[in-house]
């Protein structure tokens, strides 16, 4: 477990190096990946359910709240990931 949790760290700072000042498109399946991104897409079922940043996400009784809840049930709040994310648009 410990080091999916490290490969997960080397590759957040590797994508936050890479994309660092450019438009950059991720895919990701786990929320920490994007949590920063000024603009996050919700795709379900090859449609558009949601867009916006995450706080705006968040306020909205939507789709990716109930993903961010499902996630982060242990109590871990936004802030507490922003140190080492990614940050696409």
């Amino acid at each position: 477990m410990r080091s999916i949790q490290r490969a997960n760290t080397l590759v957040k700072e590797a994508l936050d190096r890479l994309t660092q000042g450019s438009t950059t498109i991720v895919i990701a399946h786990r929320l920490s990946t994007v949590i920063n991104a000024d603009k996050i897409v919700v795709i379900k079922y090859r449609t558009v359910a949601e867009e916006g940043n995450l706080a705006s996400l968040l306020e909205r009784d939507g789709l990716f709240r109930k993903l961010y809840n499902r996630q982060y049930k242990d109590g871990v709040s936004p802030d507490a990931l922003n140190s080492s994310m990614v940050k696409s648009v």
